[in-house]
C-alpha cells in the first residue's frame, strides 16, 4: 500500500512532468519565430540594397543628364514601398517572437518554482523510511538486550554451580559487540536521488 507521503510525491512528480511538457510545447514557437526573423532580415537586406542601387542610379542620371528619370523614380517608389512592407513584416515577426518567448519564459518560471519544492516531498518520504529503520533498530536492540540477558544470566547460573571451566569457555564467547561503522550499509544517497523522479523507488534492503 502506498504511503501518503509517497502518494504526495508521486502527484508532485507527475506535475513536474506536466510542466516539462508545457515547456517543450512552447519552445518550438520561439525557435520558428527566430528562423522567420532571420529569413525576413535577409529579404529586407536584399530589398534595401536594391533600393540603394536605384537611388544611386537616379543620382547618376541627374548628374549625367541634368534631370531625373520618371522610370527610375517609379522603380524607387516601388522599391521603397517594398522595403516598408519588409520592415512591417519584420516588426510583426519580432512581436510574435517576443510573445512566444514570453509564454516560454512563463512556463519555464512556473516549472522552476515547482521543481524547487522537490526536496520537501522527497525528505518527507525519506523521513518515513528513516522512522521505519529506527523503529527496526530499536526492536533489534531490545531483542539483542533480551538475548544477552538470557545468555549472561545462564552463564552466571553455571558459575554459581561452581562449573568454572564451563563458565570460562562460555564467557570467552562473548565477543565485542559489532559497531555500525564496520557494517555494510544500504546505498541511501542513490535512493534519495531516485525519489526525485520516481515516488515508487524502493528503499534499499538492510544487509543482515
Amino acid at each position: 500500500m502506498t504511503s501518503p507521503t509517497r502518494a504526495t510525491l508521486a502527484a508532485f512528480n507527475a506535475k513536474t512532468k506536466d510542466y516539462a511538457v508545457a515547456c517543450d510545447a512552447a519552445r518550438p514557437a520561439v525557435i520558428d519565430a527566430l528562423h522567420l526573423i532571420d529569413a525576413q532580415k535577409g529579404v529586407l537586406d536584399d530589398d534595401e540594397t536594391k533600393l540603394a542601387a536605384l537611388q544611386a542610379r537616379e543620382v547618376t542620371e541627374i548628374i549625367d543628364k541634368g534631370r531625373d528619370s520618371p522610370k527610375i523614380a517609379q522603380e524607387i517608389s516601388a522599391a521603397a514601398a517594398k522595403v516598408d512592407r519588409d520592415r512591417r513584416v519584420l516588426a510583426a515577426l519580432v512581436a510574435k517572437h517576443a510573445e512566444a518567448r514570453g509564454l516560454l519564459t512563463d512556463s519555464e518560471t512556473t516549472a522552476s518554482i515547482h521543481a524547487s519544492g522537490v526536496d520537501l516531498h522527497v525528505s518527507a518520504v525519506v523521513e518515513e523510511v528513516a522512522n521505519d529503520a529506527i523503529a527496526e533498530m530499536i526492536a533489534d536492540q531490545a531483542k539483542a538486550a533480551r538475548s544477552e540477558a538470557a545468555a549472561r544470566t545462564l552463564v552466571a547460573a553455571i558459575a554459581n554451580r561452581k562449573w568454572h571451566a564451563v563458565a570460562e569457555r562460555l564467557n570467552a564467547r562473548f565477543g565485542r559487540p559489532p559497531t555500525w561503522g564496520e557494517q555494510k550499509f544500504p546505498d541511501w544517497p542513490s535512493f534519495i536521488v531516485a525519489l526525485e523522479t520516481d515516488a515508487k523507488a524502493p528503499a534499499p534492503a538492510v544487509p543482515r
